[in-house]
């Protein structure tokens, strides 16, 4: 609905596709790096389990990127 309701174009689409996951797992490593550094609001961030959820999302998108596929008509 989103991309229908900006106009996206087919090849936009596939951008989406092809950016969601790989983006969504630079989240997790960024606040996992953070963290390691102790650097703040990311360590919180991090104890909160905030890198947990990324790590699920990614993971997430990635096993189903044939829904994503087709509900982009990508």
């Amino acid at each position: 609905m989103l991309a229908d309701a900006y106009g996206a174009s087919p090849e936009e689409r596939r951008d989406l596709l092809d950016r969601l996951e790989p983006r969504t797992r630079v989240m997790h490593d960024f606040l996992r790096d953070q963290a390691a550094l102790r650097n703040l609001p990311w360590l919180r961030h991090w104890q909160e389990g905030h890198g947990d959820v990324w790590r699920r999302d990614a993971d997430y998108i990635a096993a189903h990127e044939n829904i994503w596929r087709a509900a982009l008509r990508a």
